[in-house]
């Protein structure tokens, strides 16, 4: 199963970028991302713990950006939906007559490592105000 939890949280901060004068509900995020409201508020809680959004309850409620999306990277977004490990670190227990067995743990843990050390580089490099200015 693909984790689609990254590109929902990012069109819900685009969504909200590109129209910053408007406070926009769960189900309208829902509507947009062909989701459940539910789905989109359990976004909405990351999102907030993470300080990148604000919401308002009641009936003129809903949610904004709480920084301005120069100020927002993609990195920030990956951090606040806590993404599994790209690579699964090495489960299986160590076959002590095996050198590769024995290794399998620390080798797989530094790959893992440094791919997740890459990854959040390159996402720290793009804001979420140029990919705003990508809408049509």
């Amino acid at each position: 199963m693909r984790n689609e939890q990254f590109t929902s949280a990012l069109y819900i901060l685009m969504a909200l970028g590109y129209s910053p004068e408007r406070q926009m509900s769960s189900k309208e995020m829902a509507m947009g991302l062909q989701t459940n409201p539910v789905v989109v508020r359990r976004l909405m809680g990351l999102l907030s713990q993470a300080g990148l959004i604000q919401s308002q309850k009641g009936r003129s409620g809903g949610i904004r950006l709480a920084r301005r999306p120069d100020q927002i990277s993609l990195a920030d977004i990956y951090k606040a939906v806590e993404l599994p490990e790209m690579i699964r670190s090495y489960q299986k227990p160590a076959l002590k007559a095996c050198a590769v067995s024995c290794s399998m743990k620390k080798i797989v843990g530094n790959v893992s490592e440094g791919l997740e050390k890459d990854i959040r580089k390159s996402l720290s490099q793009t804001k979420l105000s140029d990919l705003i200015k990508k809408v049509n």
